[in-house]
């Protein structure tokens, strides 16, 4: 998915809406959002979103690859795309997770299950979240 020329073109199967909120492109896939923005001259910002159990799918415009992870994790965070914060609850193996799967790829996709982070908080509804930066 990537957003040029304010029209939305859609890489990704199953997207369900989307939308350009202000310079950004938020789009909704199965039960995960993305959004999309661009970050000045250094690339662009991607992130995701997902309960356990779901995957999310992060894909860099055409001729792009991930090529840094600004922020990740497996718990309880808060905020949105650009805003993120760790909760209480963190799985530290989230950041070796992404790097392994995505750097320097123009799409991966990431499991969320706590058999692959560890969990970080027992008996507690968790959540991934990820924001990358996609670049030349």
């Amino acid at each position: 998915m990537f957003w040029q020329k304010g029209s939305f073109r859609a890489g990704v199967a199953g997207v369900t809406s989307a939308s350009l909120v202000g310079a950004d492109v938020v789009a909704v896939v199965g039960s995960g959002e993305y959004k999309f923005s661009v970050v000045g001259n250094k690339g662009v910002s991607v992130c995701g979103a997902a309960p356990e159990t779901n995957t999310v799918n992060l894909q860099c415009p055409s001729g792009q690859s991930i090529t840094y992870v600004s922020f990740v994790s497996f718990g309880n965070p808060s905020g949105t795309c650009g805003n993120y914060r760790k909760g209480d609850c963190d799985a530290g193996s989230a950041l070796t997770v992404v790097k392994q799967a995505c750097l320097l790829k123009n799409s991966c996709s990431v499991a969320v299950d706590a058999k692959i982070f560890g969990d970080p908080c027992f008996k507690t509804p968790k959540e991934f979240v990820v924001e990358v930066v996609c670049s030349v």
